[in-house]
This record gives C-alpha cells, structure tokens and sequence, in this order.
C-alpha cells in the first residue's frame, strides 16, 4: 500500500539517489538542461538533502509502498511581500515503476497538509513544457497555470 511520512535522517541515502534520478530524467526534456542549472538543488546533494532535513523552512517527505521508499517531495515555506506564505513545490518525484499505485498523490497530499498547517495561501509547482505527463498529474490534482515563463535560448540566436 502507498503511503508517504516526514524524511529522516536514515533516508537521506536513497532521497540523494531518487534525486539523481529526477534529473536524469528531466535533463533531456525541453527546459530540463536549464532547469538543472537554474531551478534545482544543486551539486553535492548530499548537502542538499541535509538542508532540507534540517531547516524549519522546508518540509521533506518521503513516498512508501509496501514499506520501500520510492519517491520524495520537497517544499518551501516561502514569505510573500504581504507577510503572507506560499508554499512552493520544488521537487516531487516517484520512481517510474511505482508511478501508477498512488505514491505521487499522497506526497502531494502530505504536503498540501503541511502547507495547510503552515498557513500557506497556496501551493506552487513547476513543470517542464514538454513534460505531459507531470502536467496532467498537477491538473488533476486541481493545480492551474498562473504564470507563463518565457525563454530564448541565446546560444543559438543568429543576431
């Protein structure tokens, strides 16, 4: 059965090795290149992982099924202009293999709840433009596009 918890220590390990396998798989997706050196956490991620353990912005959870974790969600409580907060998606991922039995809704679940008890006014994500399958996740989920970003990729402009 699926089921998601707050990351300890002890799944530091393997949320480093799913990590690793978030990026391998956006890397190639359009947006991906640029989302690895702009939007994610960066190298080692070990540390990354240890801050996001230990620091009371973020909320860490891991995603279970019969017991073995196979995906992790990150979010951060962020404050807004107004003193208002925000909480912001920043890594949600489940191995592709236990994609289809509910992991993914859970962590989102968890997290929604700890946004809701951390006062957040909403929930963001971000998705690749080429990445159909996370959209349809999120809208199904009840999560609608609010901003739009637009990119030129300079290396290849002629002028």
């Amino acid at each position: 059965m699926e089921d998601h918890r707050k990351a300890t220590e002890s799944d530091r390990d393997r949320i480093v090795e799913l990590a690793e396998g978030l990026r391998r798989e956006l890397g190639p997706m359009r947006g991906g290149d640029l989302w690895i050196r702009r939007e994610s956490a960066s190298p080692p991620l070990d540390d990354t992982v240890d801050l996001w353990l230990n620091d009371p912005r973020y909320t860490l959870l891991v995603g279970t099924y019969e017991g073995s974790v196979v995906g992790y969600g990150i979010m951060e409580k962020e404050t807004l202009a107004d003193q208002s907060h925000l909480g912001v998606i920043h890594e949600i991922y489940v191995e592709d293999a236990s994609r289809s039995v509910s992991v993914g809704e859970s962590l989102l679940d968890g997290l929604a709840e700890a946004a809701n008890e951390q006062k957040c006014v909403g929930l963001d994500v971000r998705v690749l433009p080429g990445h159909r399958l996370a959209k349809n996740f999120f809208e199904a989920q009840d999560f609608r596009a609010r901003i739009i970003v637009m990119h030129r990729d300079l290396k290849s402009d002629p002028t």
